[in-house]
């Protein structure tokens, strides 16, 4: 395992259900802080849906998704709706190279991403309501199917312990929520 990357600079998990507003908060703190964060892409096997997925993705397809788990090349990994996504260590460890970096994940991969030996920060996004996440879900415009397993993913994140994560954010507007992690955050990391 390399370990190259300063002892300083974190890898910022974000967990919360779909719809909550990670996507949103990453792109706030990476604008916010662009000499300090770096968004982590997560290698997928999801087509690209949306101009901006490749902020935020690197498709590939599912053969070479499975010779990077098969090689160990990915620090946590899993399947969602059809489609497979994971966390490379390579990208990762050159992101922290120069930067905090900014990622998604599910709650067992944020674990998993804990455990990697790289140093990181958990932050849980909780909605305050079911409406704001449906106001996202539909916003997305996805396919019913798709959609559907999203609401179904955001079961999981109801019995969630606070305890379990490192910043705790209560999600009642996204620019609240992008502001008020910002500002949790610098507990624990430096941001100019």
């Amino acid at each position: 395992m390399g370990t190259n990357q300063s002892p300083s600079r974190k890898m910022i998990v974000l967990v919360g259900s779909p719809g909550v507003g990670k996507k949103f908060c990453t792109l706030r703190l990476n604008g916010n802080h662009p000499m300090d964060v770096e968004i982590i892409k997560t290698l997928t096997t999801q087509p690209q849906r949306h101009i901006y997925d490749s902020l935020f993705y690197k498709t590939v397809n599912l053969e070479e998704f499975q010779g990077r788990v098969a090689a160990g090349d990915l620090l946590e990994h899993a399947e969602f709706a059809g489609h497979w996504y994971g966390v490379e260590r390579s990208d990762t460890e050159a992101v922290l190279k120069q930067k905090h970096g900014i990622v998604s994940a599910t709650p067992s991969g944020a674990q998993a991403l804990r455990g990697s030996g790289l140093p990181t920060l958990i932050a849980y996004l909780i909605p305050t309501s079911k409406a704001l996440v449906e106001e996202n879900l539909h916003k997305k415009n996805e396919a019913p199917t798709r959609l559907e397993a999203m609401r179904s993913a955001s079961v999981m994140f109801d019995a969630l312990p606070e305890s379990a994560f490192d910043v705790v954010v209560r999600v009642q507007t996204l620019v609240d929520a992008a502001k008020e992690l910002d500002e949790k955050l610098q507990t624990y990391v430096t941001l100019r």
